[in-house]
């Protein structure tokens, strides 16, 4: 049996943790910005380049100018990436076929929206404001989820902490769906 640097069995022979999710950005250096201020996160490494994109199966007509991977608590990182090349002029949102936001974990989900608000976020608001979608949170005693957007248009999701109790419950409807 395969075990990750966790110690959770791996279900499969080569899948491992997720390490990182890189995002596209139009402008680096402010985006970098916005996540140490918004997010809490520290810089891991930033590099400036001006070599294509590496790993590519097919073609594309791009160069990365910069790229910066950012830890934001003890969970997976960020790789912010400025291209040359791109000519896109909205970000994803919720209806993409692609990540359409990731989730922070926070024992004080106002504060962390104030936060994310005071460096430049906009909080989304209605019930997934987007696509007017109303999410119903299924855990009693935690605060609903709340949205943001960043200044470049990616969406954030501040969701409150489970408590132990309730994390040791998902771990367990986990286990029953065999997830």
């Amino acid at each position: 049996m395969i075990m990750s640097k966790h110690g959770a069995a791996l279900r499969g022979a080569a899948i491992g943790d997720v390490d990182h999710v890189a995002l596209t950005v139009p402008d680096h250096d402010a985006a970098v910005a916005f996540c140490l201020a918004g997010l809490g996160a520290e810089v891991q490494y930033t590099r400036a380049q001006g070599q294509s994109v590496a790993g590519a199966e097919e073609a594309v007509d791009c160069a990365i100018r910069a790229v910066s991977r950012l830890r934001i608590g003890t969970g997976l990182m960020l790789e912010i990436y400025e291209l040359s090349g791109i000519h896109r002029e909205i970000a994803a949102d919720f209806g993409d076929w692609e990540i359409s936001r990731f989730t922070i974990l926070t024992e004080d989900p106002d504060s962390a929206v104030a936060r994310f608000r005071a460096a430049g976020g906009r909080i989304l608001t209605g019930a997934l404001a987007p696509r007017g979608q109303v999410i119903r949170h299924s855990h009693p005693g935690r605060a609903q989820p709340r949205y943001g957007r960043c200044p470049w248009g990616s969406i954030v999701e501040f969701t409150e902490r489970p408590s132990a109790c309730g994390a040791a419950h998902l771990s367990a409807e986990r286990d029953l769906r065999g997830a």
